[in-house]
């Protein structure tokens, strides 16, 4: 495989794979637990993800405590992405926006299952969906 693919995963990614630990959302965290991916995603995502599962979820504090630190994914700060945020209000939607700092920052692409939030941030950084990222993998191990 040539080159490692990093990317910035959204909120609901790792939402899906929760809810349907045999979609194609916990096929690409598997890439990541395989090493055959970098998964970064910002602090907000984290507190944003803290947040659903307990609310969505029912999962006790050290539950997702637990569930949070296991994930193959490396939390980055604010203090990382906040040179990157200039630019971002291309992005309506304002909790989306330190995603495009963060891949920017990082210079990789962005996951999201929300494909319409992303749109204008594609004149700056690749923004793939889920199936496209995994077709990508794909065509990685291929290699």
């Amino acid at each position: 495989m040539s080159g490692l693919i990093r990317v910035v995963v959204d909120t609901n990614v790792f939402y899906i794979a929760f809810y349907n630990p045999s979609s194609k959302a916990m096929r690409v965290l598997n890439y990541a637990i395989e090493n055959k991916l970098s998964i970064f995603s910002p602090d907000t995502v984290r507190e944003e993800l803290s947040r659903l599962l307990i609310s969505d979820f029912a999962f006790d504090t050290n539950e997702k405590n637990t569930i949070i630190e296991s994930l193959p994914v490396q939390w980055v700060g604010k203090e990382f992405y906040a040179n990157h945020m200039k630019g971002t209000d291309v992005i309506v939607h304002k909790p989306d926006r330190p995603l495009l700092a963060c891949a920017l920052g990082l210079r990789c692409g962005i996951l999201t299952a929300n494909i319409k939030h992303f749109k204008p941030a594609r004149k700056f950084v690749t923004v793939w969906d889920i199936n496209e990222l995994l077709k990508e993998l794909s065509k990685h191990e291929k290699q």
